[in-house]
């Protein structure tokens, strides 16, 4: 993988990274926020949760109600705009100081994101994966495919081989690479269990045959996102 993204990026213009364009760009995010040492805090604290392996929903609760207090001591931004960035997102018209007409396209570009409106598509995929999951396991119909794709597996390295195939092929017809992961975690825990097999094998295989795989399907969103910024397009 790592050698078909350097063999595609030589032909990508380099003055895109260029050092003064790096430069510029950081200079102008200088004159948006007021950097001090505790803004590392909030990723400090995912970091600790994720080593200590507390429970990720509390965690990033408290590294996200650390971000907006911050924001409202260091940033001086106002209570509603704080509010308005968790749900929509970022803008850099929140800024009442400075010169934000002045900063170039790519400053807003990289900074005019996120919020809980923007994660609306990747809930509705998961709910909708759990929802199509579950009436196919309360129907007895995940039972029957499993079965039916299990049925001549008699061996450890066919039930992965079996797994990564279903995998790879749920991500090409769908496009979309949460969706395999899900379906196939739920639908091949019970035959990874059986053969005294831990979750984390299951998980290994379905993100080597779905997230891992995924940038290389021309028509999913990591195929389209990964041709453009390689500048190389599929005919």
């Amino acid at each position: 993988m790592l050698c078909h993204i350097q063999l595609y990026g030589m032909g990508i213009d380099a003055s895109i990274s260029a050092p003064e364009n790096i430069v510029k760009l950081m200079t102008s995010i200088g004159h948006v926020y007021h950097f001090n040492p505790l803004l590392l805090l909030p990723p400090v604290i995912v970091l600790y949760g994720s080593l200590s392996k507390k429970p990720p929903i509390p965690m990033l609760f408290l590294s996200t109600s650390v971000s907006m207090i911050l924001a409202l001591v260091f940033q001086e931004f106002s209570a509603s705009s704080v509010g308005e960035s968790v749900v929509s997102g970022f803008k850099l018209s929140m800024i009442e100081e400075g010169n934000v007409s002045a900063l170039s396209s790519d400053v807003s570009r990289l900074l005019e994101r996120g919020g809980a409106i923007s994660m609306f598509s990747s809930f509705v995929t998961v709910f909708s994966a759990f929802s199509f999951a579950g009436a196919m396991s309360a129907t007895g119909s995940l039972h029957t495919v499993i079965h039916a794709l299990t049925k001549g597996v008699k061996s450890t390295f066919r039930l992965v081989l079996t797994t990564i195939a279903t995998t790879f092929i749920i991500c090409a017809c769908t496009a979309n690479g949460t969706l395999p992961l899900l379906l196939c975690g739920d639908a091949f825990k019970d035959e990874y269990r059986k053969r005294g097999l831990a979750a984390k094998n299951l998980s290994r295989t379905t993100e080597d045959a779905g997230t891992v795989v995924e940038p290389i399907i021309p028509w999913s969103a990591s195929g389209v996102y990964c041709a453009t910024m390689l500048g190389r397009f599929n005919a």
